[in-house]
């Protein structure tokens, strides 16, 4: 397909807009910092929908101010409550979205009724359609 496996290193320097996908770990905690983003170029965009603390949030602060990176497209925060004094909603160059782009009201229903689906698939000895680990599941 095309597709070329590089380090990270090498992601911050060739990419254009970097989009994280990636689970909290210690390892995570704080791997987008002022040296990552130095590593970026002045035009690129880092997009989060992941875990907040990923992106070290002072130090992306520090490098919107310094013009280090084009902005930022973050879906969450450090802190989930977001508070209006967060520094980030000054620049025009970031875009704060809620972490809730699951939510509209056929979401709310589906959930309970999959939920509900899945009780009754058990109760009658069937398999439900969305378990996760269907292979550890003895007949």
């Amino acid at each position: 397909m095309g597709a070329e496996k590089v380090e990270m290193d090498e992601i911050l320097k060739r990419s254009d807009f970097i989009s994280v996908h990636c689970p909290l770990t210690p390892d995570t905690r704080g791997m987008f910092d002022y040296e990552a983003f130095k590593k970026m170029k002045d035009t690129a965009y880092l997009i989060n929908t992941a875990r907040g603390p990923v992106i070290n949030e002072p130090e992306l602060v520090k490098a919107l101010e310094e013009d280090i990176i084009g902005g930022a497209g973050l879906d969450v925060l450090m802190d989930d409550h977001g508070g209006a004094g967060n520094p980030l909603f000054k620049f025009e160059n970031v875009v704060l979205t809620p972490h809730a782009a699951w939510y509209s009201e056929e979401s709310m229903m589906r959930r309970r009724t999959q939920t509900v689906d899945s009780v009754i698939e058990v109760l009658e000895g069937r398999v439900p359609f969305s378990f996760v680990n269907k292979d550890k599941i003895s007949s």
